[in-house]
């Protein structure tokens, strides 16, 4: 059943190991927090091209799990952007 003014659905559906995520915003951490669950920190950084994997791995060894990668700047001079979390200590 949909909520009130919902779209329906055209299409198949991606299985849920597949469905795109989004980073959690602070006001959802905050209520997360609340409710017993895992309180996190978030970071962001620029991806070089030319060297992304030892960035990436340089962030792993220090607890961040990367949560997406995407680009911002204007078309052509584009720049990745890896944003990544951790639990928060304490």
């Amino acid at each position: 059943m949909r909520a009130p003014g919902e779209r329906p659905h055209v299409g198949p559906r991606r299985p849920e190991s597949r469905r795109r995520t989004r980073p959690v915003t602070e006001l959802e951490s905050l209520a997360m927090t609340a409710s017993g669950s895992t309180r996190w920190e978030y970071l962001t950084a620029p991806l070089l091209i030319h060297n992304t994997k030892a960035i990436l791995d340089n962030f792993g060894r220090d607890g961040w799990e990367l949560v997406t990668v995407t680009t911002t700047g204007q078309p052509g001079a584009e720049q990745l952007v890896a944003y990544f979390k951790r639990p928060l200590e304490g």
